[in-house]
């Protein structure tokens, strides 16, 4: 898609999706809702068409938000070995982020020394290692506040916090508001 013009902001849509995407315009819920309901009713080609159509509605609106400030990603089929020393950083990250993650055992997954692999990633991201981990955990706790009934303390462990006071205290650094007020703000 990235190669055909007609297509263009249907590819920057799906690169935007990466980070995760709120659409705010009440009248494209309506919409994009309206849309939905008929795929129940359709089959074959016209499924594609109506999906392209959802994606056209979808880029073309101006009223998002990013829901994270990483974008998930994976590239060479999952090959670890075939990805540069970021890449298995965030493979690592996103796979171990609800454990106590170790930097000693991060280093030796990537096969690099632990001060060399803080130094590479901060150069490579502007991000230490610990600050991209804390995004990923913010990430998915912005995801059960949305999707879930679970109580602000189930969420902060489920997301790899062992301290509600840390949890609190980078949720609001990252997302400049606390766990219950984007709690409400989402619903």
């Amino acid at each position: 898609m990235k190669t055909l013009p007609d297509y263009k902001v249907v590819y920057e849509l799906l690169q935007r999706s990466q980070s995760g995407i709120r659409f705010s315009d009440f009248s494209l819920s309506a919409r994009i809702y309206d849309m939905m309901q008929k795929s129940d009713h359709i089959t074959g080609i016209n499924c594609i068409i109506l999906l392209f159509d959802i994606l056209d509605e979808l880029s073309r609106c101006t009223i998002y938000k990013l829901l994270s400030t990483t974008a998930y990603s994976v590239y060479n089929n999952g090959n670890v070995q075939a990805r540069g020393p970021v890449d298995r950083v965030y493979d690592y990250l996103y796979n171990h982020f609800k454990e106590k993650v170790s930097l000693h055992v991060l280093a030796h997954y990537v096969k690099f020394n632990p001060t060399a692999l803080c130094r590479y990633f901060k150069q490579h991201t502007n991000k230490t290692i610990f600050e991209c981990l804390a995004e990923i955990r913010i990430e998915h706790t912005c995801h059960l506040l949305t999707y879930s009934d679970m109580t602000i303390s189930e969420i902060a462990y489920e997301s790899g916090y062992n301290q509600i006071s840390l949890f609190n205290k980078q949720f609001y650094i990252i997302m400049h508001m606390t766990p219950t007020e984007y709690r409400k703000q989402m619903r």
